[in-house]
């Protein structure tokens, strides 16, 4: 996995990484000065060394809206009766996370399109109408996907300012914090890939 950032103001300064902000893995980093003189950075992430979220939810059925340059990608589970969604967590994700999960994708992507297109997959996204009796919110910023046949899943980490923060300042190590595995079938995750591949051009790059 590989992402990038600039270098900005900071308000406070975090000099290393404080006990709690999750679970610590390595990274590569290579600084990078851009065009205008600014400095960037691009780092790579073994999100292998993380550990599986403890959480589990299945969806059945997905949303994604994207507004004032905050995703929401809901996932949910349909009431057994009707379409309406019974339960359903809500994640929320910056767009320039959004970006950077799109990257990540390069490869992934062709490859989940190829297997539905041969297997005459098509699923598509739900347009909610009203609230979910049960909503559970989240943030992430990382998120890891995989499927085989027709089953996908989903796997969500956060990682805080406070520890991107120590990224820009040299730091050698980033701390993720697991927050949940979804599955969820592999149409399902390509209609949603598909709605992301299309707003990627509104998501912010920094």
């Amino acid at each position: 996995m590989e992402m990038s950032s600039k270098h900005g103001k900071q308000l406070a300064l975090v000099p290393q990484l404080r006990p709690g902000e999750g679970s610590l893995i390595e990274i590569s980093r290579q600084d990078v000065t851009e065009p205008d003189g600014n400095t960037s950075f691009t780092f790579k992430v073994n999100i292998g060394e993380a550990p599986v979220p403890n959480r589990r939810f299945y969806a059945d059925s997905a949303a994604v809206m994207f507004d004032n340059g905050q995703l929401r990608i809901v996932l949910g589970q349909r009431k057994l009766v009707g379409r309406s969604l019974k339960s359903a967590v809500v994640v929320f994700m910056s767009g320039q996370a959004a970006q950077q999960f799109m990257k990540t994708c390069e490869t992934f992507y062709p490859e989940i399109q190829e297997y539905a297109k041969k297997h005459d997959i098509n699923e598509g996204l739900t347009e909610l109408t009203e609230e979910p009796e049960h909503t559970t919110s989240v943030t992430a910023n990382i998120i890891v996907a995989g499927f085989t046949g027709r089953e996908g899943c989903l796997d969500l980490y956060n990682a805080s300012p406070f520890v991107i923060a120590t990224l820009r300042r040299g730091g050698r190590k980033m701390a993720v914090d697991p927050i949940v595995r979804v599955d969820l079938s592999t149409g399902l995750m390509l209609a949603i890939l598909d709605k992301l591949d299309s707003l990627k051009d509104q998501f912010p790059s920094f």
